[in-house]
Formats: C-alpha cells, structure tokens, sequence
C-alpha cells in the first residue's frame, strides 16, 4: 500500500500545476457565462432572443438538438465576453484619463 500511496502523491504534485491552470480558464469561462447570462436575462426580451436561437438551431440537420442545447450557453459566454472587453476598454480609457490629469 506504501508504493501505492508514494506513487499517487507523484501523480498529484505533478498534475497539480496543470489542473491548477485548467481551473483558471474554465473557471474564467464560466465567469464570462455567468455575468452574460445576467446581462440576457435582464433585457425585456432576452429570455425569448435566447429561446428563439434555440429554436433556429434545432432545424439543423443531424446537429440541430445538440446546437440547440448550448446555444444559450454559447450567447451567454459570448455576450459576457463582449460587454467586458467593452468594460475593459472604458476602465482602462478612465485610468488614462486619471493618469493625464494627475501628472499634470
């Protein structure tokens, strides 16, 4: 049982750094889906833009349920996405702002 154990402690210390780093991105990912998801739900019409891309990707052939099934997901992340870049450029344009005025 003690190889076993020294053995299983290798495997974790070594995949630690890269499980580490897969959680970072996935957990970022889900970030995104999250605050698009919120952004979506609280337009008037969000929840039905969300049903009606849904319904669109259901027609496909062959892939249509599975389309069908992350496409909020997919809008979701993309629209979380986009808003934050967004945000990001108006922080970083008000930080240059600030930057400009207090050197002065």
């Amino acid at each position: 049982m003690s190889r076993f154990k020294h053995a299983s402690g290798k495997v974790i210390l070594y995949a630690a750094p890269y499980l580490m780093k897969l959680l970072s991105i996935v957990g970022t990912i889900a970030m995104f889906s999250v605050g698009g998801g919120i952004l979506i739900h609280g337009l008037p019409d969000g929840q039905a833009l969300l049903h009606h891309a849904s319904e669109v990707m259901h027609t496909v052939p062959m892939a249509g349920s599975f389309l069908a099934a992350i496409t909020p997901l997919l809008l979701n992340t993309l629209v979380g996405i986009l808003l934050g870049g967004v945000m990001l450029g108006l922080v970083s344009l008000w930080q240059r702002i600030l930057f400009r005025k207090n050197k002065s």
